[in-house]
């Protein structure tokens, strides 16, 4: 069992991973004709972000993208990059 300690320094990660990828998202809607869809159909965007952070981290595997954004998409999630 993690301690709570442990488990509240995570949720303090997760929470600010949140916002860095929130600000992310915002840029998203600036100019649609640099952002490129990457993947889609995620249910919910926790499972969006999560897929996201881990594309943009190897930028040498994606065609260079270092952005990402979640979008809703008539009911599932769509994540963007550039």
């Amino acid at each position: 069992m993690k301690s709570w300690r442990s488990l509240a320094a995570a949720g303090l990660i997760a929470g600010a991973a949140m916002a860095t990828v929130s600000l992310t998202t915002g840029t998203a809607h600036a100019d649609p004709g640099t952002w490129t869809v990457a993947a889609g159909g995620y249910p919910n965007l926790f499972a969006c972000q999560v897929d996201g952070v881990d594309y943009v981290a190897h930028p040498e595997n994606n065609g260079g993208y270092t952005q990402f954004a979640c979008a809703p998409d008539n009911g599932h999630w769509t994540m963007w990059v550039k």
